[in-house]
């Protein structure tokens, strides 16, 4: 869940809200009526000879006497007549009121006015009337009656908030934050928000504490946040509210508290007409605390009542979790009827999984008749958002050639789409050469070595052994696998008369996962002795290289082809630091900075078995700036960040930074030279820097679980697990060479937020490409 951002608009809401609004001429003694008087008509010609021409006071009055009906008939064109008067003697609290009243808060019958409510203010705020400095800077704000214009905006809230104005120091906080008229300051932001906060404002006070929640001009403080939430959310403030539940439900700030979570939630959703997002989240939030028994018992009835609750608000994601109650039958019959209704209304507000749900309900006509196209339109429009299960049903429609003519270039385009957001199926779709080689079957490479052998590899009885994948496999008959020559099992031809002896084979990739070679060896002539469990390079479960199957893959007599790209970082004593593997066996090294310099390297020194490779370069005044080593023990839970390069050949050479916790101290099998860590990572972030918020190095990125094997094996999907080597493996690398020529080094800081510490580091990463 994400905390919610009061923009602008909510802002502009507040600012018009007469609650919110506190006007100076209420502060201003109103001359006394005479008290005599018996009539209406006879009490209005009195009050109207008590009007002077010195500096309008009297006009005002008889204004207010009008406007709130006060001994006279209440009349808001009389009322105007004489705001107007004091308002033209150049008397700012007429001004000001008249500028309210042409902007449609006159009262009932009053013409509204835009041009002339803008005119007035302009006037009252020029004499320093802060109300009127406010709305006229929210007025060049949102372009009302004037083009818009922030640094204007900017100008006259400052006047405002420097006088004290809770409203005005809000709005200027704001412009802070966005860089709106200003340029863009968190800390000044975050100062603005404080003064505003102090003096009660709510929207101030949800606004700071979501500064303390991000860390954003402040350092980062969730017991802080939790204070600025708690005093808005008891002045009613349905986003706080929302919020304040959000930090009890994630135990941010506090012991994780369920029932607290839906305590606060009920409260947001409570305001059902408050004109804030957290409402519509809240009713959504508490849906999925009774679906899921967090809090209050697990109860889907009343989940489908909050959640319909929400989805009449117009709740995209509401919305969508009552379509799927509606299709799973849980607390409302199944209907599939209803389930596609309401997947429609989340789908047209753009939300990306209900895209997705109704096109697979058109897809398997669920509810709404089978339609191919239909769902290829509506799988195309979640794919675009980037939802992976989309794109990979996107390039299924594209290979079979459902809706849409088939097109192999075009399903592989939107499987890489979803093999890069980490989808398991497109990756195992791609990772085996047979779609990008041939395009011709699903799954594995499928190549005739005659015209009735192929062998049927049992992906069960698989074994890693460095950089060779060895597989058993048996020899099966061409019509047991093929109909109409397409595969109805995976397979892979490897030397069918030597298979024939029923022994081993080994496929060899290259640099873009595509098939270099295969052979097969008789038993006897491999080393197939147990791994041990966790080793870095030689687990029986698949590491992350700058490309998965990177490594030393040559073909007999033949010098190895592409390029395997990988991260690299400077250390003090001019070296530079990345995996083994991003470099084994290759000898034309380049590294390649943020600028796009490039500097020959070659590898000074390795560590095959902890996977790690110090680089040497001749001219060290070349290299960026040294990142500084940790040398405190890694702590669990510790809050970690890496830049890196992962597929630069296809995401770009921007350096790409991904933030996680440290989530063991140890590797797989509880290696002690590893350690665990929730950073995503990707082919391509090999040898990167794992830094913590001091901006010091602890680990070096190394490998990832390779989630389809292990799904294979154990028939569980693992979840973002990776892996980096602890700095003390480097240090112990350090030492054994000699020192090349000492470089400036970063300083220790610590820092507040991930964005300060990714500016002061990202020039110290570089891209390694080996070939």
């Amino acid at each position: 869940m994400k905390n919610i951002c009061v923009g602008m608009a909510l802002l502009f809401f507040v600012l018009f809200s007469s609650s919110c609004v506190i006007s100076q001429q209420d502060k201003i003694q109103t001359s006394t009526n005479n008290h005599s008087q018996n009539t209406h008509s006879e009490q209005s010609k009195k009050v109207d000879k008590t009007a002077n021409q010195e500096d309008g006071t009297a006009e005002y009055n008889l204004g207010e006497k009008y406007y709130r009906g006060k001994g006279v008939p209440k009349d808001y064109t009389k009322a105007a007549e004489w705001y107007r008067k004091a308002a033209e003697i150049g008397n700012p609290n007429a001004q000001y009121k008249l500028g309210r009243m042409y902007q449609g808060f006159g009262g009932k019958g009053f013409p509204t006015d835009i041009a002339e409510a803008f005119k007035w203010y302009r006037k009252a705020a020029e004499q320093g009337y802060v109300d009127a400095q406010v709305w006229l800077g929210s007025m060049y704000y949102d372009g009302i009656g004037v083009p818009q214009d922030y640094a204007e905006a900017a100008k006259w809230c400052r006047k405002g908030a420097e006088q004290g104005d809770a409203n005005a120091q809000l709005y200027l906080g704001s412009m802070y934050e966005y860089g709106h008229g200003v340029s863009q300051d968190y800390i000044v932001a975050a100062e603005w928000y404080r003064k505003a906060a102090e003096q009660g404002y709510d929207t101030a006070q949800f606004n700071l504490g979501n500064m303390y929640s991000w860390g954003k001009g402040v350092p980062q403080d969730y017991a802080k946040a939790i204070k600025w939430y708690r005093k808005a959310a008891e002045q009613g403030f349905a986003d706080a509210q929302l919020n304040l539940g959000n930090m009890y439900y994630n135990g941010k700030g506090v012991p994780k508290n369920y029932t607290e979570a839906v305590k606060w939630y009920r409260k947001a959703a409570e305001q059902v007409y408050a004109f804030q997002r957290g409402v519509d989240r809240a009713l959504f939030n508490l849906g999925l605390m009774y679906y899921r028994g967090h809090g209050v018992p697990k109860d889907y009835t009343k989940a489908v009542e909050w959640y319909r609750k929400g989805a009449k608000h117009g709740f995209a994601a509401a919305q969508n979790n009552l379509g799927l109650m509606y299709y799973n039958g849980e607390g409302v019959p199944k209907d599939y009827t209803v389930a596609a209704e309401w997947y429609r209304k989340a789908a047209e507000q753009g939300f990306a999984e209900a895209l997705f749900n109704l096109g697979l309900m058109h897809y398997n006509g669920q509810g709404v008749p089978q339609d191919y196209a239909e769902a290829l339109k509506w799988y195309r429009k979640a794919a675009e958002q980037g939802f992976a299960d989309a794109q990979l049903n996107l390039g299924n429609m594209y290979y079979n050639g459902k809706g849409v003519p088939k097109n192999y270039t075009e399903a592989v385009k939107w499987y890489r789409k979803a093999e890069e957001q980490g989808n398991d199926i497109a990756r195992y779709i791609l990772g085996f050469g047979g779609l990008l080689e041939k395009t011709d079957y699903l799954g594995w490479e499928c190549l005739n070595m005659s015209d009735t052998d192929y062998l049927f590899i049992n992906k069960d009885k698989i074994r890693r052994q460095g950089n060779l994948v060895w597989y058993w496999t048996m020899k099966v008959p061409f019509q047991e696998l093929h109909s109409d020559k397409k595969c109805t099992k995976y397979c892979y031809v490897a030397d069918c008369d030597s298979a024939r002896s029923g022994l081993v084979s080994y496929i060899k990739y290259d640099s873009n996962d595509e098939v270099l070679d295969s052979h097969t060896f008789k038993e006897s002539e491999i080393d197939m002795s147990p791994v041990v469990p966790g080793s870095i390079g030689e687990s029986t479960l698949e590491y992350a290289c700058s490309h998965a199957k990177a490594g030393t893959y040559k073909k007999e007599k033949t010098a190895k082809a592409g390029a395997c790209f990988g991260t690299g970082w400077s250390v003090a004593s001019g070296f530079v630091v990345t995996n083994n593997h991003v470099v084994e066996g290759r000898n034309d090294i380049t590294l390649i900075r943020p600028d796009g310099v490039k500097i020959p390297a070659t590898v000074a020194a390795h560590d095959a078995f902890n996977d790690l490779a110090l680089l040497k370069v001749e001219d060290v005044g070349l290299l960026p700036a040294a990142l500084p080593l940790s040398s405190k023990p890694t702590v669990l839970g510790e809050k970690v960040v890496t830049i890196g390069y992962p597929h630069p050949d296809l995401l770009g050479v921007k350096p790409k930074l991904t933030e996680g916790v440290v989530n063991s101290t140890s590797g797989l099998g509880d290696d002690p030279r590893a350690l665990q860590i929730s950073v995503p990572i990707q082919a391509g972030n090999s040898g990167g820097p794992l830094l913590n918020m001091e901006g010091k190095v602890l680990g070096i990125v190394t490998s990832k679980v390779d989630a389809v094997k292990m799904f294979k094996w154990t028939g569980d999907l693992p979840q973002n697990i990776n892996y980096g080597i602890k700095i003390s493996y480097l240090k112990g690398l350090l030492s054994s060479v000699s020192q090349k020529q000492r470089i400036d080094t970063l300083a220790p800081f610590k820092y507040v937020s991930v964005q300060g510490l990714a500016k002061k580091i990202r020039n110290s990463v570089l891209i390694i490409m080996a070939k």
